[in-house]
Order: C-alpha cells, then sequence, then structure tokens
C-alpha cells in the first residue's frame, strides 16, 4: 500500500516540476497600410496605395518607397506583394483590419497589418 501511495506521490511532484519554457526573444513590429482609392477601380494599376511603417521615423510611402538591397524603389502593385515582400525578410502577419471611408461619389478601403519578426541577437 505504501508502494502505490509512494508512486502516485512521485508522479504528481513530478508533474507539478515541469516549468513551461518563456519566450525571451524580442521583437520589432512595422505596420503596413494599403489605402484603396475608389473600389470600383480595383482593376486599374494605382488603385491602393501601400504604406510600410517601422516606427523611429522609418516611413515607406508610394512617394518615398522602400528600397532593395540593391538601392532599386520597390512600388507594390498591391499590399499582397508586399507582405509577400516582407515575408522573405522574416515578417509574419500578426494582426489585420479593415475598414471603409464613404466620400460623395467613392468609397475606400483601409487596411491596417501589423508584422513581427524577432530582433536577432537581442534577448530579454
Amino acid at each position: 500500500m505504501r508502494t502505490k501511495i509512494f508512486i502516485i506521490a512521485l508522479f504528481l511532484i513530478g508533474s507539478e516540476s515541469i516549468a513551461q519554457i518563456n519566450d525571451t526573444t524580442t521583437y520589432e513590429y512595422c505596420e503596413v497600410i494599403s489605402i484603396t482609392k475608389n473600389l470600383s477601380t480595383l482593376a486599374s494599376i494605382d488603385a491602393v496605395n501601400v504604406f510600410i511603417d517601422f516606427g523611429g521615423g522609418q516611413v515607406y510611402t508610394p512617394e518615398s518607397p522602400l528600397k532593395d538591397d540593391k538601392g532599386t524603389a520597390l512600388n507594390f502593385n498591391s499590399q499582397i506583394d508586399c507582405l509577400n515582400f516582407l515575408a522573405t525578410k522574416g515578417w509574419k502577419v500578426g494582426q489585420t483590419a479593415t475598414f471603409f471611408q464613404q466620400a460623395s461619389m467613392t468609397q475606400r478601403s483601409v487596411t491596417r497589418y501589423t508584422l513581427s519578426r524577432p530582433k536577432f541577437g537581442i534577448k530579454k
């Protein structure tokens, strides 16, 4: 009887001693904002403006676009083009929010994507 109680106690103590591993990775975040000029003209090439905000004053717009490693300006035709490019750089989409704005004869859609990736070499 004592051995059964002892074995049960060992299992209970062992299950309590398993600790969760805390994620001490520090993450950096960016936001991609996509604005459609007019929902009726989604097929036109200039229908979407994509803005990228990395924080710290690093905001990229269609007028001052993000540049690749060779210094070539990157002009994205859609928000998916931008998200696919950022995915190749290690960014992952965390949250998305979409809302619509109605003006007199036009309607536009604003979609905000929050992305994150681990900051390499920095732990808490």
